[in-house]
């Protein structure tokens, strides 16, 4: 690539003579014919990432007057705009002072010189006969009369194999090229202007056969037939040899053969390479597979072949590229070119009809979101084509999902409606109606019509002054008249806009007191909560405290009965702690003496120290774990106290121990109390189970299993 300088080199790429200029590597174009610029390459300039160029593209630059071209040499793809509006782009991202040359260049009566990539390619052509000098010079204007056999940009120019664009490859014109004028004294073979007019590839294949007389590649005689005009297929498609492989990339963006044949139309072909083994699923380094390439250009629109090739790819329409693509998105994106609409309304038509039997495939891929979160109906909307939106919408678009800027197609709606229906847009629509309108009538016709009735207009010195009077009349009239008719419209949507307002004000209202009320009722009702919650505090209160005293009580009775059985041990033992004798009535009634154990007794009185620090030190130890056993024994009143309330009445408590005591013939129940007769309660039951069960072998249940509860 040159270095960058502020020479301006004159080229042409495919068929359209352009200025360029090497900018930070990238090669900024200027057209010849109108003076367009680049906007895509003016952004790399800039240096916007493809991402990022595509969406400054979407959201800035298409919105306005452009041209977008897909097809052709790679480095003159992009998207078209004057050169005014070239000029503040350039200066929106701060590029201006690099492309102040190309955007200044005035052409002079000297041309500039040849672009450098000509020069390189001149070089990069390996030889194989001499040729005559006569037969390989060819300039600028012989070159554009190769390549310019259509005006029409619906349909793509001759690609080149060192295209860098993901479209590639492009389909070539199926129209034989224009006649150019014969002359006499120098003549140019046809195989040496197309060689000339070709962008050569890296290794420099441009003829049947190399430098050393064997014959090209398989893939290189595919391409070959593809951009040339030919319209005979080749032998090796239709007889393959052995080791042929339909499946081989042909080109650097690691097309196949069968990309190129549905991109171009050609139906006949395609059929020969699927009979040889092609796969439908093959894609190219962009994962773009056969079908995709087929609807990204109008040839299959133009030939009316769609439906019989698409019956031969439909199995993979459920396919996406590396953008998360569908095929709808790129049909879509074939309505966002200029001329291209009704091939996209074509394509769409096709494959929704035949996907019509299966509903469930077709929401799931007609609402798939690319990697900017765009649907095919989002790109239809934001390119404001009814048509496509209405299809789709038709078929199960939802138009509720929104793309990564947050807007569905709900919101393009209603803004190209907005904008419609501004009366800038009327009056824009207006003076551009009137700049393009031709004066049909005479001068006397022109008349204002006035409260006596019709007039007819002064007459003027010269008929150029009558004539400018009379029309600026007219056209004064017309636009009045469209200003009158954009200010109804506009107040009646303000009205419609009003009334709705009203609607939901009188909704709001109506909710806030329906909520008002509510909260009245529920105020009333909560009236007497306060105060049953302070008596709930109170009783809680007292019956802490009626516990408490009874735990006191209970404390005291246990300590008095201590200090009186220690003191009945010391009187029998004369002060000190001997065992007194007991007499015991055994369980054959026969009375004996036993000692009474007092071993807690001993243990209390023996670990008393003597030393005063030391019995300082064990009081200090008591106290503390006197304090510790206190709040303990508060934390347990007070679980004790929640469990009585939440096991319920002690009515119902008594009601079903008097059941069970007259159950057990009269026992007295003592559940509750310390010391009860557990044990021999749940044996009494076990042998009232044990007497009633049958003899059928039923398990009996065993005491322990009861008292566990199992």
């Amino acid at each position: 690539m040159p270095t960058d300088s502020h020479q301006i080199f004159k080229a042409t790429y495919s068929g359209i003579p352009v200025y360029e200029m090497i900018v930070k590597g990238v090669a900024v174009m200027r057209r010849r014919s109108d003076s367009w610029l680049n906007a895509t390459q003016i952004l790399k300039v800039a240096g916007f990432d493809k991402p990022q160029r595509t969406r400054v593209l979407e959201r800035e630059v298409q919105k306005g007057e452009h041209e977008k071209v897909q097809g052709g040499y790679g480095k003159y793809q992009g998207t078209w705009i004057p050169l005014s509006r070239g000029l503040e782009l350039a200066k929106q991202y701060n590029c201006e002072p690099q492309l102040r040359p190309i955007i200044d260049f005035q052409p002079a009566a000297k041309s500039p010189p040849p672009a450098p990539k000509h020069i390189v390619a001149a070089s990069s052509v390996k030889k194989g006969k001499p040729i005559p000098p006569d037969a390989i010079i060819v300039d600028d204007s012989d070159i554009d009369m190769i390549h310019n056999s259509d005006s029409d940009i619906s349909r793509s120019p001759t690609p080149s194999l060192q295209s860098s664009s993901s479209r590639s490859p492009s389909p070539v014109q199926h129209s034989p090229p224009a006649r150019r004028r014969a002359s006499p004294k120098r003549k140019v073979p046809r195989r040496a202007a197309a060689a000339a007019a070709r962008e050569p590839t890296s290794d420099g294949e441009t003829s049947a056969v190399n430098g050393t007389g064997k014959p090209r590649p398989y893939g290189d005689q595919i391409l070959e037939y593809f951009i040339s005009d030919s319209n005979q297929v080749p032998p090796i498609l239709m007889n393959p040899p052995a080791d042929f492989d339909p499946n081989m990339p042909i080109d650097d963006e690691a097309h196949t053969a069968l990309h190129w044949a549905c991109a171009m139309g050609r139906v006949r072909v395609v059929k020969y390479l699927l009979q040889t083994g092609a796969d439908i699923f093959k894609v190219n380094k962009t994962g773009q597979t056969a079908l995709m390439r087929s609807v990204m250009f109008a040839n299959n629109y133009d030939v009316r072949k769609f439906p019989e090739l698409y019956e031969m790819l439909h199995r993979s329409t459920l396919n996406i590229d590396n953008f998360n693509r569908t095929v709808f998105h790129h049909i879509v994106d074939v309505a966002m070119t200029k001329g291209k609409a009704h091939a996209a309304r074509y394509y769409l038509e096709t494959v929704l009809e035949r996907l019509a039997d299966y509903p469930r495939e077709l929401a799931d891929i007609i609402n798939f979101q690319d990697e900017d979160g765009e649907t095919a109906l989002t790109m239809a909307a934001r390119c404001r084509s009814k048509r496509l939106v209405k299809i789709l919408i038709d078929h199960g678009a939802d138009p509720k999902i929104a793309n990564r800027d947050g807007k569905s197609t709900e919101d393009y709606i209603l803004e190209d409606e907005r904008f419609q229906a501004s009366p800038v847009v009327s009056n824009r629509a207006l003076s551009m109606s009137l700049r393009d309108a031709q004066p049909g009538a005479s001068i006397s016709t022109y008349a204002l019509g006035s409260a006596g009735g019709p007039e007819k207009s002064a007459l003027r010195y010269s008929s150029a002054a009558q004539r400018a009077s009379t029309r600026c009349v007219a056209d004064m009239a017309s636009m009045l008249d469209s200003l009158a008719t954009s200010y109804d419209r506009e107040l009646r949507d303000k009205d419609r806009d009003l009334n709705q307002a009203h609607a939901l004000l009188a909704n709001i209202q109506a909710e806030i007191l329906e909520s008002q009320r509510t909260v009245g009722s529920l105020r009333a009702s909560a009236q007497g909560v306060e105060e049953i919650v302070a008596v709930q505090h109170q009783l809680q209160g007292e019956l802490n405290a009626k516990v408490a005293r009874s735990a006191g009580l209970g404390w005291q009775k246990w300590l008095t009965d201590e200090e009186k059985r220690e003191a009945d041990v010391r009187s029998a033992g004369n002060g000190v702690l001997v065992p007194p004798l007991r007499l015991v009535t055994g369980e054959d009634g026969v009375q004996r003496a036993e000692q009474e154990d007092i071993d807690d007794m001993i243990a209390l009185h023996s670990n008393i120290p003597t030393d005063p620090a030391a019995l300082q030190q064990e009081c200090e130890a008591l106290r503390q774990e006197l304090s510790q056993r206190r709040e303990r024994r508060v934390q347990l009143m007070h679980e004790y106290v929640r469990a009585r309330v939440e096991a319920g009445t002690e009515g119902r408590m008594q009601e079903y121990k008097m059941l069970l005591a007259d159950g057990m013939g009269g026992r007295t129940l003592m559940l509750n109390e310390p010391g009860a007769e557990n044990d021999e309660i749940l044996r009494f039951l076990e042998q009232l189970m044990e007497a009633e069960e049958p003899s059928s072998g039923a398990p009996s249940y065993q005491a322990g299993q009861i008292a566990t509860g199992r």
